[in-house]
């Protein structure tokens, strides 16, 4: 009888966290114009791809919303752009493979249409026209000019903290450490491990290199990583360690790792996830 009453109590405090989100998000029509049966076709088939991955509404809900972030830089981007998040990666593979009959007509491409004016195809790393760690910095530069940040950063977009926020396992952890963005492993319980690289593709200089930023976007952030770089001098008598670094050539980062892997393409440039 404790039992039935603690998971009673246990559903509805969860239901409720579900619903106090929903009603917070800025995607919540999308949400609530998600298909029929998409939470539990989840719940069945994401563990068998992301192993450890939690199964509950709250986790879902918050990888479903890391999803509209995607789709809506994707909608404002004439580049393709990455998925840096495994947790909502998960939400796209498992809406791909939902049963056509519990799509009620809410296919994937018409619901972007709809939503985002436009369709958003999934493709393979290996199938976008541009290498993986490219399409990452095309999402990281417009999901900051999508919330009025910085294009030369530091700022991090939710969407690239996703993973670590939600404790994602084998997700990316992106942070940010001695004005860059970096990347570190997470393990099987969802904790960020390892040292941290920095792929080359996410620094300014590349961005500016590739025209993803102007010069006096790059200029102003050479001046405040300059002060910073004072400040931690003064304050410390030595710089903050670096670490490795990513070869954007490889499309990977450092130590074998990788920052993204199946995409996307649409919307005149493209789309590309985790």
């Amino acid at each position: 009888m404790f039992k039935q009453l603690s998971n009673k109590v246990k559903q509805t405090w969860i239901n409720y966290r579900y619903q106090r989100h929903l009603q917070r998000s800025r995607f919540r029509p999308q949400l609530e114009d998600l298909p029929p049966g998409l939470f539990e076709h989840w719940q069945q088939c994401a563990p068998q791809e992301f192993h450890g991955i939690p199964r509950d509404a709250i986790f879902f809900v918050r990888a479903a919303e890391g999803l509209m972030m995607f789709f809506d830089f994707v909608s404002h981007s004439d580049r393709p752009c990455g998925l840096p998040s495994k947790a909502a990666d998960s939400v796209w593979h498992a809406w791909l493979t939902l049963p056509q009959a519990e799509q009620r007509g809410l296919q994937i491409e018409r619901f972007c249409q709809r939503h985002f004016g436009c369709e958003i195809p999934h493709l393979e790393a290996e199938r976008m026209p541009v290498p993986i760690s490219d399409a990452l910095a095309n999402t990281l530069v417009a999901a900051r000019i999508r919330v009025r940040r910085d294009p030369a950063g530091p700022y991090l977009p939710l969407l690239f903290r996703l993973d670590h926020r939600l404790k994602m396992p084998h997700g990316f952890a992106y942070l940010v450490k001695n004005y860059g963005v970096g990347l570190q492993d997470m393990d099987s319980q969802g904790r960020a491990i390892g040292r941290v690289s920095f792929p080359a593709a996410l620094d300014p200089f590349y961005l500016l290199s590739v025209g993803l930023i102007s010069q006096s976007a790059f200029d102003a952030y050479r001046t405040e990583k300059n002060k910073h770089d004072a400040a931690s001098l003064s304050g410390s008598g030595s710089s903050c360690g670096s670490s490795s670094s990513c070869d954007a050539a490889d499309g990977g980062c450092a130590d074998g790792g990788s920052c993204g892997s199946s995409c996307g393409g649409g919307c005149g440039g493209g789309g590309c996830g985790s």
